[in-house]
């Protein structure tokens, strides 16, 4: 009875201490808030991680295991690893990601956005917002749903699409309660410019599958738009450009390239100039050191990651399964695991390699892998404006501009024009390093003098 006993009082113990642990937490990590929830379950212990101000969604933690006081748990596809011990009401701990550690606490309660966009417009509006819709007949007749903004300034005005970049966007291009495109749209608008902004396919209000479309399948979409703006009345139908932000910039091209004379103007707004492979390497690299991770051990990590790339990018890829595609990634990181650094090597964990192998097997990954926009960017003969920021390490300037500037006036475009914004990042945005984490923290949506800069080029030549 006695042992019986004693373990009822074990018992009630662990149970204690896990409910303790039961709930929401909130840390500061450097200038990033996280939020953690953690839950007991039939078999154990589940959570989830937010970081607020890069993303309103939680990443479901692969491990969570509680002893007594001590808790710790992993996240492998940002390679994360937390291990802390309860003291009163605080979690001390330490927080390990991609090999560089730091201290962690937690306390009770979620963090809470309070974010301040002062550019997001705001009613009321001195122009017509009206609520569009239009198919694209090349894609099972998807209905893409938008707003189309329209000056009361100017009768049949120009005006530009906005495609947005990788990922699915709504028509507003929305991230971290930035809405850009709606910031375009409104000043546009206030100068005598419409704009047609719409929900990408299988997004927000619009038809359609995104995560089996590639680029190529979203030019279609950009140019069911135009064929759309075509039969209006109350725009100019010959002053149809085209505004593309990352991919957009990317996706633009293909569209005027196969209709030369429905579109009038391109903007691209940090627009690809040269394969996925040379954007995503040097994107990862350049990202990886403003997250302070140390040159050599940045270097050794690209071994694997460089070599998962080129794998994606060798001919013939594109014509095997997605399960053909995640064996070859698989492989690739075992082999490569063996041959650096065994601490980097413990980043790659199984669970890590199976996170990469969904992510770069898709058909979109390995059609941007592949694609090199400076081919249909030579066919463009239409005004361009290229505008990158001078610190942007998605879509690095000084390897994306050049090429695009090249084959534009090697290709007798007598109007181009190519302005590169110092202390800009990607998003257009007045930033100190252009790491993504400054995203959320900067008030500003873009740059007043971008927006400028883009009205005052159009309404010049329109």
């Amino acid at each position: 009875m006695k042992n019986k006993v004693l373990l009822l009082g074990l018992l009630s113990i662990l149970i204690g201490n896990a409910q303790e642990f039961a709930g929401n937490w909130n840390g500061q990590l450097g200038p990033l808030p996280l939020n953690l929830n953690f839950e007991q379950v039939e078999l154990g212990y589940v959570g989830k991680l937010q970081s607020p101000k890069q993303s309103k969604n939680y990443a479901s933690l692969d491990e969570v295991k509680i002893n007594g006081d001590s808790i710790s748990f992993k996240l492998s596809a940002f390679q994360i690893v937390y291990k802390g011990i309860k003291k009163g009401d605080l979690i001390e701990g330490t927080f390990t990601q991609g090999g560089m550690s730091n201290a962690l606490s937690l306390k009770k309660g979620l963090y809470l956005n309070q974010a301040s966009r002062p550019q997001t417009p705001k009613a009321p509006f001195d122009y017509k917002i009206e609520e569009v819709s239009f198919k694209n007949k090349t894609a099972g007749d998807i209905k893409l749903s938008g707003t189309l903004t329209l000056p009361k300034i100017v009768k049949n005005p120009p005006v530009a699409i906005l495609i947005s970049g990788s990922g699915p966007q709504d028509r507003d291009e929305t991230l971290l309660d930035h809405k850009p495109f709606a910031v375009i749209a409104d000043y546009f608008a206030k100068n005598g410019i419409a704009v047609l902004r719409y929900d990408d396919r299988g997004t927000a209000k619009s038809q359609g599958d995104h995560s089996t479309a590639t680029s190529a399948d979203f030019a279609t979409d950009v140019y069911a738009a135009v064929a759309f703006l075509k039969k209006r009345k109350d725009i100019n139908t010959s002053q149809i450009g085209l505004i593309g932000h990352s991919e957009g910039g990317m996706i633009a091209p293909m569209v005027i390239a196969d209709h030369p004379k429905d579109i009038a103007f391109f903007i691209s707004m940090a627009g690809t100039g040269t394969t996925g492979v040379q954007v995503l390497k040097t994107q990862i690299r350049k990202s990886a050191l403003l997250q302070g991770q140390p040159e050599a051990a940045v270097e050794e990590g690209m071994k694997i990651m460089d070599a998962v790339i080129d794998e994606m990018a060798k001919e013939g890829v594109k014509d095997l399964s997605i399960d053909q595609r995640k064996k070859i990634i698989l492989k690739t990181i075992e082999t490569k695991r063996s041959q650096v650094d065994p601490l980097i090597a413990a980043e790659y964990s199984d669970q890590t390699a199976q996170s990469l192998a969904d992510q770069f097997s898709t058909d979109w990954f390995v059609y941007f892998m592949n694609y090199n926009p400076v081919d249909d960017v030579a066919k463009i003969k239409v005004p361009t404006l290229i505008m990158n920021g001078s610190i942007d390490f998605q879509v690095i300037p000084e390897i994306n501009v050049p090429p695009v500037e090249k084959a534009l006036k090697g290709s007798g475009n007598n109007d181009v024009t190519v302005k590169i914004f110092p202390g800009l990042n990607h998003l257009f945005q007045n930033a100190t390093t252009g790491a993504g984490s400054e995203y959320f923290e900067i008030e500003e949506t873009i740059a007043p003098v971008v927006l400028e800069t883009m009205a005052t080029w159009i309404n010049k030549r329109f």
